[in-house]
């Protein structure tokens, strides 16, 4: 799945970049709200997106997450130094699902210790998100090879342009979904944008010789719909299906 990032400093340019994200293919939005120059209109966002919100605050005051909740986000994300149990407590209730993260933006630790960071997490968390800073392929390597040193919900990847490959592939090691930008308005180092990352194999390649492409996951998944209405009776799940074509085609980058 495909998360838009949208960390504009007012209402209406969120629902603004709300709006276009589902226009490029998200699947989700991440809300920035510690990015938000007026927090009044908090509410308003939330529920006015046709899309699940996870609600994200990396300025310490958690009670702006408390608010997200009530709102109706489907996710927080949560920084390992800001755990709030207030916060955790309401989500449970709520059944908010939340993410713990832990960023490093120096440096890529040994994969041992982020296994040790992940572990701590875990006492919490619904899904854990590991992000660190790829100064070389290896460090891209020891990123993604959390997914196979654990069985949990994980979010994992790399920064900077080295690690900007791991935001990819990623959803080729059962990554949940990747993060964003919505056009060029990129809000973390390496991140690329919705259109890039609907993107296949073939299609990038085809237009790295100059031909004219077409995005025809869409018109796949529909198709596949249509059968599965014809042969069954029944009526398909037809997001499902477009997020597993998605997922599938994504994976063979």
């Amino acid at each position: 799945m495909l998360c838009g990032c949208v960390g504009e400093k007012t209402t209406k340019n969120c629902l603004k970049q709300i709006k276009k994200a589902r226009q490029d293919g998200a699947d989700l939005i991440e809300l920035r709200l510690d990015l938000l120059e007026n927090k009044d209109d908090l509410e308003q966002m939330i529920s006015a997106s046709l899309l699940p919100i996870i609600a994200t605050n990396r300025n310490g005051d958690q009670k702006l997450l408390l608010r997200a909740i009530e709102a109706g986000a489907k996710y927080i994300d949560m920084d390992i130094k800001e755990v709030n149990r207030e916060v955790l407590k309401l989500a449970r209730r709520k059944k908010c699902r939340i993410i713990l993260s832990y960023h490093n933006f120096k440096k890529t630790p040994s994969v041992k210790e982020l296994l040790n960071i992940a572990q701590r997490l875990r006492k919490d968390a619904d899904i854990i998100k590991i992000v660190t800073s790829a100064k070389s392929l290896e460090d891209n390597q020891a990123v993604l090879s959390l997914y196979q040193k654990t069985d949990y919900p994980l979010l994992a990847f790399a920064m900077g342009k080295i690690g900007q490959p791991t935001r990819i592939s990623c959803l080729a090691h059962r990554a949940l979904w990747t993060y964003c930008s919505i056009g060029k308005n990129a809000i973390a180092s390496g991140q690329i944008s919705l259109e890039q990352a609907s993107k296949t194999k073939l299609i990038r390649e085809a237009e790295s010789v100059g031909c004219k492409t077409v995005l025809g996951y869409k018109m796949l998944a529909y198709q596949g719909a249509q059968s599965f209405r014809i042969w069954t009776g029944l009526e398909p799940d037809t997001k499902a299906m477009l997020s597993a074509v998605k997922k599938q085609l994504l994976s063979d980058c």
